[in-house]
């Protein structure tokens, strides 16, 4: 399905992907690092950065690490020290003509007795700021019909709750990118819909709003962040969008694609974590009577070997049972097995049958394979589908750039069937 803005207008992101579709990058790597106004977004230099780090994140923000080579006379010449102010500029960082990062400077130190002569830099994607703001309005009680959502018979989806939370605060024109488009994907099932109330007597960051709504389970929750591109082209405006998908962003399973060998990549590891499996979990929630659902013992896993294990979790953004009910099954999902967090380590131009940075994205799945690595000769091979919830890029001053992703098992609803072993 198509999403639609708030006025009702329909945006890209049938597959919960709401910027248009990049021809993947080919050739070497070249990044350019572009610094703007963060408020005018004038183009204030090409900074010669070296030594940089950079990653994406969504339901929270990457984070960026890098040096001016303040010893090179031609980058004193581009007036580094005013292209590179804290909380004032704002970095692109460009792979052959596309936006691979973006966010705020928030962070530079000058050390005279530095040797080489480097000023280290360090930022936050453009969530990080734009989840700072302080909710923009009184989110409290209204006649039934009217644009918030504490009445009992005014139940609206968590995703399109987020909209209008951060909708308003983008409405202020000294808050950076003010006007960003917001981008709102799925429509969540009546059943699924819950109420809120954010007082303005008890002010939060639009992030704590979000986030606490956005980690309600699947089913229940949903997947947000801000997306960058060029307006026409490197060194034009950098443009954000805030992508709020439910019930998940990014392809699932076979629609994105994009297939990972794990005997062809530079490296990878497979950690496996047991110390939060829980077979049977005690939800609560908030209301007037309280509420309570408990999910299991999953049956099939315990006549499968595993020993019975329990968790409580409280859901804070939850207030009717059927979200109750939903939020439980989609923790059970990922707490029923051990947790498999892994990272796979590539280069940044696609080789060898393996993507490239531009060919993944932080929320699709990928299906990942293994036939002759030792891990997997005693199970006979490996093919299954993992989500990537992270992207780590180092571009080192000499040699292959390379990135990491960080997989996870894909959101689900239990009951699930055990993850490769």
């Amino acid at each position: 399905m198509l999403g639609r803005d708030l006025l009702g207008r329909e945006l890209l992101g049938g597959d919960g992907w709401s910027l248009p579709p990049v021809e993947p990058v080919t050739g070497p790597a070249v990044f350019t690092y572009f610094a703007f106004d963060a408020m005018s977004m004038t183009l204030l230099a090409e900074l010669p950065l070296t030594g940089v780090t950079f990653g994406n994140r969504f339901n929270g923000s990457g984070t960026f690490s890098g040096q001016i080579p303040l010893s090179d006379p031609a980058v004193q010449a581009l007036h580094p020290f005013a292209a590179s102010r804290p909380g004032r500029t704002y970095l692109a960082i460009d792979l052959n003509g596309r936006i691979v990062w973006g966010g705020l400077i928030e962070t530079r130190t000058y050390q005279k007795a530095a040797t080489p002569l480097v000023v280290p830099l360090g930022g936050t994607e453009t969530w990080g700021y734009l989840g700072s703001q302080l909710q923009a309005a009184d989110y409290t009680y209204s006649p039934i019909g009217g644009p918030y959502w504490n009445d009992p018979f005014a139940l609206a989806g968590g995703n399109r709750i987020a909209a209008r939370v951060a909708y308003d605060v983008l409405q202020n024109p000294y808050v950076m990118m003010s006007g960003m488009a917001i981008s709102v994907t799925g429509t969540v099932p009546s059943e699924d819909q819950i109420n809120a109330s954010f007082p303005i007597s008890q002010r939060q960051t639009i992030d704590a709003i979000i986030s606490n709504m956005a980690s309600a389970g699947y089913d229940i929750g949903f997947d947000y962040c801000v997306d960058v591109a060029w307006s026409d082209g490197p060194g034009s405006t950098p443009v954000g969008t805030l992508n709020i998908d439910y019930p998940r962003r990014g392809k699932i399973g076979p629609a994105s694609q994009v297939v990972i060998d794990l005997d062809a990549c530079i490296d990878y590891t497979w950690p496996e974590d047991a110390s939060g499996q829980a077979l049977t979990i005690f939800g609560t929630a908030s209301s007037s009577g309280g509420l309570q659902h408990t999910y299991g013992p999953d049956v099939v896993a315990l006549d499968a070997g595993w020993p019975l294990t329990g968790v409580v979790e409280s859901y804070s953004a939850v207030n009717t049972q059927d979200a109750l009910d939903g939020a439980v099954l989609g923790d059970a999902a990922r707490l029923e097995y051990p947790v498999i967090t892994a990272t796979v380590t590539l280069p940044v131009i696609g080789t060898g049958g393996n993507p490239g940075l531009t060919d993944v994205r932080a929320g699709d799945d990928v299906r990942v394979v293994a036939v002759t690595d030792p891990r997997w000769i005693e199970a006979g091979g490996l093919d299954t589908y993992l989500r990537i919830i992270a992207v780590d890029v180092t571009v080192p001053n000499e040699g292959v750039v390379s990135y990491v992703l960080t997989l996870s098992l894909p959101p689900a609803v239990a009951p699930i069937s055990p993850p490769p072993s």
